[in-house]
């Protein structure tokens, strides 16, 4: 009776997706600070719709300030008197706080400014979970990153 025998490499497979995940392990870090800016950047963007009144793109709006404090500051902008809130703003990729799985999370985003804490208790800094529209802004880079990478060892196989 005839047979067919197809030889398939597994151990090669399992070779190429070892060093792919090494591959993918030490950028780890460079992604995540890529990815940090880029979550940086949509948080300083919806500050600044929410801090002229707006509803930013985490789906928060603002209280405006109170006329009286308005006048004083010289300004209707919500938040902003000094900037320093908005400077306080800091990105650590790989943080030193456990996630909700017990994890290091891999991107920690907080204002650190003494007064955002009071801030906060009035006017919402951050959402409590990452809105849809930031998830879809960096899963496409992360999935580009991830097939370079495992193209790049792909390559260097064959």
């Amino acid at each position: 009776m005839p047979n067919l025998v197809v030889d398939f490499p597994f151990q090669q497979i399992r070779d190429l997706a070892s060093r792919s995940r090494l591959a993918l392990d030490r950028k780890r870090q460079a992604i995540q600070q890529t990815l940090g800016m880029v979550v940086k950047n949509l948080v300083l963007d919806a500050f600044n719709v929410k801090s002229h009144g707006g509803r930013g793109a985490d789906g928060i709006t603002w209280l405006p300030d109170k006329p009286s404090t308005a006048k004083a500051k010289h300004s209707s902008v919500i938040g902003v008197n000094t900037r320093q809130m908005i400077d306080s703003l800091q990105v650590t990729a790989g943080g030193s706080e456990s996630g909700s799985s017990g994890n290091v999370p891999d991107i920690v985003v907080a204002f650190t400014a003494t007064h955002s804490v009071y801030f906060d208790q009035d006017r919402q800094l951050l959402p409590e979970e990452m809105p849809d529209q930031w998830a879809r802004a960096i899963e496409q880079p992360v999935q580009d990153w991830m097939q370079a990478t495992v193209q790049a060892e792909v390559d260097r196989q064959i």
